[in-house]
C-alpha cells in the first residue's frame, strides 16, 4: 500500500479531495500510515452499512461514516481509495457499475468481471502445517503435496485448472469442488493473481484453550523439510501467482512469537498487510518493531473478560499478562491491534466477561473487534449466548468501537448464522 500512500498524499495536498470507501481493519491501518507519515487524513469515509452512517470508531480520527451517495454531492470529481484487502474488486465493480466513479479516479483501481469462481481459489495460498500448498481448508481439498517440494509453476497449473474449469462449464476437475458452497458468481480480477498468503509456522504452544482442534503441532520444522515463509513467498513470485497487494497471515499450528525462526519471517515480507494470530502471552520486541514500520494487524483472541473465565477457556492463567503485552503492543505507531471474542456457549457468555472484556478494549486501545462463535457448538446456540452477543456489540458501539463478524468458516450454516446474529 506504500505506493499507493504517496498518491493519496500528493493528491490530498494538492486540495485534491480523497474518500476511504467501506470502514474495516485495512481503513484504520492506512488511516493511521497516511497520518503517522504525512500528517493528513482523507477527505471522508463512506461505507453502504447503514448502521455504520452516521457514526465514528476509534481509528478515525474523528471523520464521520456518511453514504457514499452523499460524499459523491459533497465532493464532485473526488478520487477514491479502496482500504480493503478482500473485497475491493466486488467495491471496483460497485463504484463504476452503479455509482458511476470512473475508473481513473479509483486510486488502486484494477479491471474485474463478474464470473463463476471460488473466493478461496481466487484468493488464498496455503503453506500448511504438512508443508502442502493449498487453497482452503475443505477435506479433501484441492493440494499440492509436500513431496512435490515448493514448486510455484506446479502449483499454479492446479489452481489455473481449476479455476477454467469452475468458469467454463466442464467438468470439475477435483471432486471436492463439485459440491463447495464458496463457488459462485461474483466480481474477481481479469489477471487473476491471489492476494492472500496464509503460512502455518509450526511451534510449540503454550496455551491449552477448550476450543482448539489442532493440538501436537510439531515442534521443529526442520524435521519435516518445512520451507520458511521466504522460500514460499518467492516461489509464489516466480510462479506469478502473487498479486502485489498481497497480505500474509501468520496461522495458528502453535502460537507463531515462540517460533524460533520469527524474525525471518518479518523480514521476507514485503507486502500490504502482515497478520499475526497470537494468543498475547509474549512480547515480541521484533514485532514491535515492525508495528512501527509496516501495516501489521495484529488479532489476539481473548475470549474472556475475567481472570477465572480466562483460565478456563485457555488453560492458562494469564489474563493480565495479555492485558500488559497487548497495551504495549498498541503503543505501535504503525501496526494496530485488534481483539476477538470467540463465544464457547456456558463458559464465556455472562455479563462479567462481556462487560470485563469491554473494559480491556478501552484499556489497551482497541480499535475494533471481532466476534466469532464455537463452531463445533453452533447446535447449542441458546437465546442467552445470542443476547450476550448483542450486550457485546452494544457495549462497543456506545464506546465507538467498530464489531465484525468471523466469516471465514467454509460452510453455509456458520456463515448463516453470524449474519443473522449481526442483522
Amino acid at each position: 500500500m506504500g505506493d499507493y500512500m504517496v498518491k493519496i498524499a500528493k493528491l490530498l495536498l494538492e486540495s485534491k479531495p480523497v474518500i476511504f470507501y467501506t470502514v474495516g481493519s485495512g481503513t484504520f491501518e492506512c488511516i493511521r500510515v497516511l497520518k503517522v507519515k504525512y500528517g493528513l487524513l482523507p477527505t471522508a469515509i463512506c461505507d453502504r452499512d447503514s448502521k455504520k452512517q452516521g457514526n465514528t470508531y476509534r481509528g478515525l480520527e474523528g471523520l464521520i461514516v456518511v453514504p457514499p451517495e452523499s460524499a459523491m454531492v459533497d465532493y464532485p470529481g473526488a478520487y477514491w481509495f479502496i482500504p480493503s484487502l478482500d473485497y475491493r474488486f466486488q467495491i471496483i465493480a460497485y463504484l463504476t457499475e452503479n455509482l458511476g466513479i470512473p475508473s481513473d479516479h479509483i486510486i488502486n483501481y484494477t479491471p474485474v468481471h463478474k464470473v463463476k469462481s471460488c473466493l478461496f481459489l481466487q484468493k488464498a495460498l496455503i503453506y500448511d502445517r504438512t508443508g502442502d500448498l493449498r487453497f482452503c481448508w475443505r477435506t479433501p481439498c484441492p493440494a499440492l503435496s509436500s513431496t512435490d517440494g515448493i514448486d510455484g509453476k506446479k502449483f499454479r497449473a492446479l489452481r489455473d485448472g481449476l479455476i477454467e474449469s469452475i468458469q467454463t462449464g466442464g467438468v470439475v476437475v477435483d471432486p471436492a469442488c463439485a459440491n463447495c458452497p464458496q463457488i459462485c458468481e461474483d466480481y474477481y480480477p481479469e489477471e487473476s493473481k491471489a492476494w492472500s498468503v496464509n503460512y502455518f509456522c509450526n511451534s510449540v504452544c503454550n496455551y491449552n484453550c477448550s476450543y482448539c482442534t489442532i493440538g501436537g503441532a510439531p515442534p521443529n520444522d526442520s524435521e519435516y523439510g518445512r520451507r520458511t515463509l521466504g522460500e514460499v513467498i518467492t516461489a509464489f513470485k516466480e510462479a506469478k501467482l502473487l498479486d502485489p497487494d498481497y497480505s500474509v497471515v501468520l496461522s495458528t499450528a502453535g502460537e507463531p512469537l515462540l517460533h524460533p525462526r520469527r524474525k525471518e519471517f518479518y523480514q521476507a515480507f514485503d507486502g500490504a498487510e502482515f497478520v499475526v494470530n497470537t494468543n498475547g502471552s509474549i512480547y515480541d520486541p521484533d514485532l514491535f518493531e515492525m508495528m512501527t514500520q509496516k501495516q501489521v494487524l495484529l488479532i489476539t483472541s481473548v475470549d474472556a473478560g475475567t481472570r477465572e473465565t480466562y483460565r478456563k477457556i485457555k488453560g492458562i492463567d494469564g489474563f493480565s499478562r495479555i492485558r500488559n503485552n497487548l497495551s504495549r503492543y498498541a503503543q505501535a505507531t504503525m501496526g494496530i491491534v485488534a481483539l476477538k471474542y470467540l463465544f464457547v456457549p456456558g463458559v464465556n457468555d455472562f455479563r462479567a466477561d462481556i462487560d470485563g472484556f469491554v473494559e480491556l478494549c478501552m484499556d489497551i486501545g482497541a480499535m475494533f473487534v471481532i466476534v466469532s462463535i464455537d463452531y463445533f457448538s453452533i447446535s447449542n446456540i441458546t437465546e442467552h449466548t445470542k443476547n450476550m452477543v448483542q450486550r457485546l456489540r452494544t457495549a462497543l458501539a456506545e464506546k465507538h468501537i467498530l464489531c465484525v463478524p468471523y466469516t471465514a468458516w467454509e460452510t453455509n450454516e456458520y456463515n448463516k448464522m453470524m449474519r443473522e446474529l449481526f442483522e
